[in-house]
């Protein structure tokens, strides 16, 4: 049955678009509708599931305690009123931390009316009793778990999702904020002042309003869309497009001839920095092939190791990064 959503010129000329470093932080620990069976999404959480810090766990029992669900407050809306928004995670934490106790009361009133009888997380009466400590426990969690699990990653993802934006704002320059839509998904169409959603989209409980969709291209979703309207500000968060491989760039690539393909990848992977997790992610290789491709790196004066706490970060060297310069590739995140 296709569900019906009033979505007119007020909503039009409001929509805009946003990406969220909290959003996928969420979306990645919740094995919801939005990132369920999300093959980039598995393997991001089989690398990094061993990485939460303990006192992160109540967040995430809260995360995870309705498998269709997540409280709404723990996805800020974007404050700028602007077309694109790009917040870094420091901004979207700092408004987490401004959210008021009347928002968390309400957002945290469905695990009452929850007829499967989800349990209720430990965290959930701390927040309904008020106080600092509580969200202030959320925030400090969540910047932990970020640090902990996404911050290597988020490059590579915030590159995916500039290229998804810039498709999209350049179908809204040529075919209007109408015609984005189409492109989203192929259950979505708009048409006479209306939003058409086609299943399997999720059900949709409420109205824009006129509010208009802030629409969010999420790295981890699978190929859907996910309507949140239960929020100050509606969201639409659908799957970010995945570029096609560059399949000719390895025959005329040089730094491949220079020190064979794996290692090219490995380097290119290391752009950025990051842990040997973090660079088995970005390759989807085992750990110890990840790591003998970082001392091969090493002993070839192209990376650097310095050992943080229990990891190790690899950093290029000015060698590595002059190499690189001298032998572009097409970017993209190389996990998938």
């Amino acid at each position: 049955m296709v569900q019906v959503l009033h979505y007119g010129a007020e909503d039009l000329a409001r929509t805009r678009f946003a990406t969220s470093p909290l959003g996928h932080l969420v979306h990645g620990l919740h094995n919801g509708p939005c990132s369920h069976r999300s093959q980039l999404r598995e393997r991001w959480w089989r690398s990094v599931r061993r990485n939460i810090p303990a006192r992160a766990e109540l967040l995430l029992e809260l995360i995870n305690a309705d498998p269709s669900w997540t409280p709404p407050f723990l996805l800020p809306a974007p404050a700028e009123a602007l077309a694109v928004v790009e917040p870094a995670i420091e901004e979207e934490l700092e408004r987490l931390r401004d959210t008021s106790q009347e928002r968390i009361t309400a957002d945290l009133e469905r695990f009452d009316r929850d007829p499967r009888q989800v349990r209720v997380p430990r965290l959930v009466q701390d927040l309904r009793e008020g106080g600092s400590r509580p969200l202030r426990l959320v925030v400090d969690s969540a910047q932990a778990l970020f640090t902990a699990c996404l911050a290597g990653d988020w490059p590579d993802l915030r590159r995916q999702l500039r290229d998804d934006l810039a498709f999209r704002t350049q179908t809204m320059m040529t075919a209007g904020p109408g015609g984005v839509f189409a492109t989203l998904h192929p259950s979505v169409t708009w048409q006479d002042q209306a939003l058409l959603f086609a299943p399997p989209t999720d059900p949709i409980r409420g109205d824009t309003r006129g509010r208009g969709f802030v629409l969010m291209p999420c790295a981890f979703g699978r190929d859907s869309v996910h309507p949140v309207l239960d929020r100050s500000q509606p969201i639409l968060i659908y799957s970010a497009r995945v570029q096609p491989p560059d399949t000719g760039s390895a025959v005329s690539d040089s730094l491949t001839a220079l020190i064979g393909a794996g290692r090219a990848r490995a380097l290119r992977a290391l752009a950025t920095g990051g842990s040997t997790s973090d660079l088995a992610l970005r390759l989807s290789v085992s750990a110890p092939t990840a790591s003998a491709h970082a001392a091969t790196l090493r002993r070839a004066g192209l990376i650097s190791t310095r050992r943080e706490g229990h990891f190790v970060r690899h950093e290029l060297t000015l060698l590595g990064e002059s190499l690189l310069a001298a032998n572009p590739a097409s970017r993209g995140f190389r996990g998938k």
